[in-house]
């Protein structure tokens, strides 16, 4: 699992890196709820499949990867966001 913070994220700053994503053949979905801002994007498949979550909150992004449901992703992401 990884999870990632970036400070100074504007909402044309986040767009800009959710393109990132579709430049990589990955495509997104908007998450509701979380932040500001969310959407998610899942890569592979079966035992390689990894599931994202990205999620602005003010000026910092948190991201949250790793090879679990999108749905513990989600909830993961969820979680650290209430505690900062």
């Amino acid at each position: 699992m990884i999870v990632r913070f970036e400070t100074g994220m504007t909402a044309s700053s986040f767009a800009a890196a959710r393109a990132q994503f579709a430049s990589h053949g990955e495509s997104t979905s908007d998450l509701s709820g979380l932040g500001n801002e969310a959407y998610s994007s899942s890569f592979g498949s079966g035992q390689y499949q990894t599931n994202t979550v990205v999620v602005r909150k003010g000026g910092t992004e948190l991201l949250v990867t790793g090879p679990a449901t999108p749905a513990q992703i989600q909830t993961l992401a969820g979680e650290i966001l209430a505690s900062v």
